[in-house]
Formats: C-alpha cells, sequence, structure tokens
C-alpha cells in the first residue's frame, strides 16, 4: 500500500511519555479504576464518563501506546472540536484499532475535519499499513454538511470499513451528497446509517444515484428525515439494480401514494429487499404495494403503521401479514 499524502504524516509525533502518564494520573482521577488497564486492553469503553476536551490529551497518549487496542468508546461524553484534534493527532500511532465510537459528543465540522484529515493515515506510524478500522460511529456530533464532505473524501481511504454512522447530525442535503459521491469507492461498507439528518429528496436522489456502484451496501436507513415521493421513487428505481440493497428504512418521512407505487413496482421487478420500512408515512392506498409485497420472494418485513390507510389497504395488508406468516417465518407487520 501507498503511504499516505506525506504531509499528513510528517506532523504526527508520538506524545511525550512523562507529559502522557502524567495526563493518564489525572485520567484515572476522573473514570477510576477503569483506567488501570488502558496501556495494555484491546477494549476500552469509556462512554458516560464525563470526559472533556482536557482529558483527551491522556486518551490521544492512550492509542500511541497501546498497539493491541482494537476498541475504542468514547460515546455520550462531552467532547469537543479541540478534543477530537487531540485524537485525530495520535491516530497514525493506532494500527489495530478497529472500532471508534464518538457518538453523542460535540466535536462539531471542524471535529469532524480534524478526524477526516488523519483517518487515511491511521497506524501508519506503527504498521505501514492500511488502516484497520471496521467500523466508525459518530452520531449526534452536530456535524453539518461541511463536516459530512471532509469525511467522505476519508472514508474511501479505509479499505475494511464496513459500518458507518452519521444519525442525529444536520448534514442536510449537501451532506448526504458528498457521501453519495464517494460511495462507490467504499466498496467494503455494508451499513450506512444516516437517520434523522435533514435529508430530502435531493440527498436522496444522490444516494440512490450512488447505490448501484455500491456493491456490498446491504442496510441503508433514512428513517426520520425530509424525504417525499420523489426521493423514495428515486431510491425504489435504483434499487431493482442494487441487488445486494437488502434493507431499506424509510420510516418517518414524506412519503405519499406516488413513492408507495413505486417502491411496489421496484418488488415487482426483482428488488431484492427483505426489510422495507415505510411506517409513520403519508400513505393512504397501499394496495398495490401489498399485492407487490405477496409476490415478492425475498421480502420478510414490511412495516406500514401509522399511515393514512384507507379501509381497503388496511383490509389488504390485514391478509399480507396472514399470508406472510404461513409462507414461512416472515414478519410482515402492519
Amino acid at each position: 500500500m501507498a503511504p499516505p499524502n506525506q504531509k499528513s504524516i510528517s506532523k504526527h509525533k508520538a506524545p511525550d511519555a512523562v507529559q502522557g502518564l502524567t495526563l493518564l494520573l489525572e485520567l484515572k482521577l476522573t473514570i477510576g479504576s477503569v483506567a488501570d488497564a488502558a496501556l495494555t486492553a484491546k477494549t476500552l469503553h469509556w462512554s458516560v464518563q464525563g470526559l472533556t476536551d482536557a482529558h483527551m490529551g491522556a486518551v490521544a497518549f492512550v492509542l500511541s501506546q497501546n498497539q493491541a487496542l482494537l476498541e475504542l468508546g468514547l460515546a455520550r461524553n462531552r467532547i469537543g472540536a479541540p478534543g477530537a484534534a487531540a485524537l485525530a493527532g495520535a491516530l497514525a500511532f493506532s494500527g489495530a484499532l478497529r472500532c471508534l465510537w464518538l457518538s453523542s459528543n460535540q466535536i462539531s465540522d471542524r471535529g469532524a475535519a480534524a478526524l477526516a484529515a488523519a483517518l487515511p493515515s491511521l497506524g501508519w506510524m506503527e504498521h505501514r499499513a492500511a488502516p484497520r478500522l471496521e467500523e466508525l460511529w459518530l452520531s449526534a456530533n452536530q456535524i453539518g454538511p461541511t463536516g459530512a464532505a471532509a469525511l467522505a473524501e476519508a472514508l474511501p481511504h479505509l479499505p475494511r470499513l464496513a459500518k458507518v454512522d452519521l444519525r442525529f447530525n444536520p448534514i442536510c442535503d449537501g451532506g448526504a451528497a458528498a457521501l453519495a459521491g464517494k460511495l462507490p469507492d467504499m466498496p467494503q461498507v455494508h451499513e450506512l446509517y444516516l437517520q434523522d439528518c435533514m435529508i430530502g429528496d435531493r440527498g436522496a436522489g444522490a444516494l440512490a444515484k450512488a447505490l448501484v456502484h455500491a456493491p456490498h451496501l446491504s442496510e441503508l436507513r433514512l428513517s426520520s428525515n425530509l424525504i417525499g415521493d420523489r426521493g423514495a421513487s428515486a431510491l425504489a428505481a435504483a434499487a431493482v439494480h442494487a441487488q445486494s440493497l437488502l434493507g431499506l428504512h424509510l420510516a418517518s418521512n414524506q412519503i405519499g401514494d406516488l413513492g408507495g407505487a413505486a417502491l411496489a413496482c421496484a418488488l415487482d421487478e426483482g428488488a431484492s429487499f427483505t426489510r422495507l420500512d415505510l411506517a409513520r408515512n403519508a400513505l393512504t392506498d397501499g394496495a398495490a404495494l401489498a399485492a407487490a409485497a405477496i409476490g415478492s420472494h425475498t421480502l420478510r418485513f414490511l412495516d406500514v403503521a401509522d399511515n393514512r390507510l384507507d379501509a381497503a389497504a388496511a383490509q389488504a395488508f390485514a391478509l399480507l401479514v396472514l399470508r406472510g406468516m404461513q409462507a414461512g417465518g416472515g414478519t410482515l407487520s402492519e
């Protein structure tokens, strides 16, 4: 593997040992005995510990020294952009890291950009090999379109990356489009979490265009966004050609009967869905969708709860539940 851009690694320097140990002792005063094995443990779950930017120097020291560390959990703390930057500075020394949880902090676009700049060189100073990161969890971090765009540029440099979580960040259509543009360059990503990201039809359309070039993507979670019939129709058309896509989650959007009909057509034309979630939308006529679901050879879960289905549609879905249960273990849910 070719090395990362030289500028991205030349600034990396291992933290001073004396200073690092001092910071680690201070960290132990905050989180107690859970810090005891920090330099040797394979997993460190320091979520919900009240950690702030002031503690990230110690965490960066741990990253630089613990070559066995596989999982680092820092979710639900009070880490901001400076803390994320401190972590980023140590990533080049953390060659074994597989999972990084930073959900429910406050890293913002600046912190996301700092991480994005460092991710391509993750582990390079120790292993001179490709980063091994498989899961990146950044939900609820106040990341907007700019931060999402920075991450989109970095993620293709993580050849083992399988799961990306950006839920509850206002990345909007611009951020979704940036991620979509790089999705074909992330061939191992099979789960993409973008719930509650303020994504509308434009962002959904951009993701739809990328689906046919994302051969491993099996789960696309877009619930609680602003997607209407146009976005749903684009996703439906793409799903026919994206045979790896098994789960499409569109609950709590603004999808009406046109979008429902498009998804029904996708099922009729051979979309490989095993899970389709359309709960809490604006469906009224679900007859075509119910018929397509009955005829599908793959669909095992369909949720249309809390729509505005008329009596005929409700009856059709009641029949669907019955037939689905008889079909061999399917959980087709009204």
